[in-house]
């Protein structure tokens, strides 16, 4: 795999780890495992920093993001 396969790869899996994982915690808040919360904002700027790195891969969910 050439480098640029790999990180484009890589900001790929990070991007769709951070999306899912803030729902999943948003989920787990609306249900009543409080805690959860704490760890959205973090999740969110990982995901806005992939989103930058990727501008035109995904540009409604980078504006959505604020990215």
């Amino acid at each position: 795999m050439a480098p640029n396969e790999f990180n484009t790869s890589y900001r790929f899996c990070v991007l769709q780890h951070a999306l899912k994982m803030i729902g999943r915690f948003e989920m787990f808040e609306r249900g009543g495992k409080i805690g959860y919360a704490v760890f959205i904002p973090h999740l969110l700027a990982q995901a806005r920093r992939m989103l930058a790195e990727m501008r035109g891969e995904f540009p409604q969910l980078y504006v959505a993001l604020g990215a």
